[in-house]
C-alpha cells in the first residue's frame, strides 16, 4: 500500500532494478467501507474523487463501498477523469467550494461541469513503463519510435493520448512550458500543479519558469508515488492546469 507498507524512495530503487515491473491495483470496496464508515458514523457527508475511470478501477470500488454500506449513504463519487496533481487541483477546488457552504450534491455536480477545466500535459523518458502497465492508451501509436523521441503525451476524456513527439528531453521540457503557457492564454486566474519521478530539479525549473511567466493564483510540486510512478516510470514530468469558473 503506498504510503503505508512502501514509500517512495524504496518504490523507485526497486523500480530502477527489478527486472519485473510492478503491478498496481486500486483500494478495495471493503477498504473504503473502512475509511467512510467511521466518517458516516461521526455525521459527515462525503466527496469521494478518485482519478480516471477509464485508467482505474478504484472509482467502481468505491462505488461498491457504498452499496455495502446499505446504499442511502450520503456519499457522492466523483471520477476527475484524470490523475495526480491534475486530480489533487479538482480536490483542491472541492474543499474551497465546501468551505464556502456549499453542499455535498453541488460539489460532486459542479465538479463533474468543471473536469474539462483541467489541463495535463507530460513527458516520459520511455513509453514502455505505460505499455507494459497497460495503460498506453491511444499514445500505443507512438511505439514504433519509442526508442528515438521523448513523446508529450496529455489525459483527454480520462485516457491517455500523444500531443508531440519531440526528439530530446530539453525540446520535450520546452514544449510543456509553452503547451501550457498556450492554455493559459487570457484565463483569469491559474492554478499549477508539477509532478516528477525523480527529476525535482527540472520540476523546481518548470515551477520558477511558470512563476515568473504567469504568476499563478496557486502552485505545487509533488513526487509521483509508486501508483503513478509504476505506470510512468523515473523521469515522468508532467504539469497540469486549472482556470477556476468565475
Amino acid at each position: 500500500r503506498e504510503g503505508v507498507d512502501l514509500t517512495t524512495d524504496e518504490f523507485y530503487a526497486r523500480l530502477t532494478s527489478s527486472k519485473a515491473l510492478p503491478t498496481t491495483s486500486q483500494p478495495s470496496a471493503g477498504q473504503f467501507v473502512e475509511l467512510y464508515r467511521p466518517l458516516l458514523e461521526a455525521g459527515h457527508e462525503i466527496v469521494s474523487i478518485h482519478l480516471s475511470g477509464d485508467l482505474s478501477g478504484t472509482c467502481l470500488s468505491a462505488h461498491q463501498a457504498i452499496e455495502m454500506l446499505g446504499g442511502d449513504v450520503p456519499i457522492s463519487v466523483v471520477d476527475s477523469r484524470t490523475v495526480s496533481v491534475a486530480e489533487a487541483l479538482l480536490v483542491r477546488q472541492a474543499a474551497l467550494w465546501a468551505e464556502a457552504g456549499r453542499d455535498r450534491e453541488t460539489i460532486a455536480a459542479d465538479l463533474a461541469q468543471v473536469t474539462d477545466r483541467v489541463t495535463v500535459f507530460f513527458t516520459v523518458e520511455t513509453l514502455e513503463y505505460l505499455a507494459k502497465g497497460g495503460r498506453i492508451g491511444k499514445a500505443a501509436a507512438l511505439m514504433g519510435t519509442v526508442l528515438r523521441v521523448q513523446p508529450i503525451l496529455s489525459i483527454q476524456g480520462g485516457i491517455i493520448v500523444p500531443v508531440e513527439r519531440p526528439r530530446t528531453r530539453r525540446r520535450a521540457v520546452t514544449r510543456l512550458q509553452e503547451l501550457v503557457l498556450e492554455q493559459a492564454g487570457g484565463k483569469r486566474e491559474v492554478w499549477l500543479g508539477i509532478a516528477h519521478a525523480r527529476c525535482l530539479d527540472e520540476a523546481e525549473a518548470l515551477a520558477q519558469f511558470f512563476r515568473e511567466a504567469l504568476s499563478p493564483a496557486f502552485l505545487f510540486i509533488h513526487e509521483l508515488g509508486p501508483g503513478v510512478g509504476t505506470h510512468g516510470g523515473p523521469g515522468t514530468l508532467g504539469v497540469a492546469l486549472y482556470s477556476p469558473p468565475e
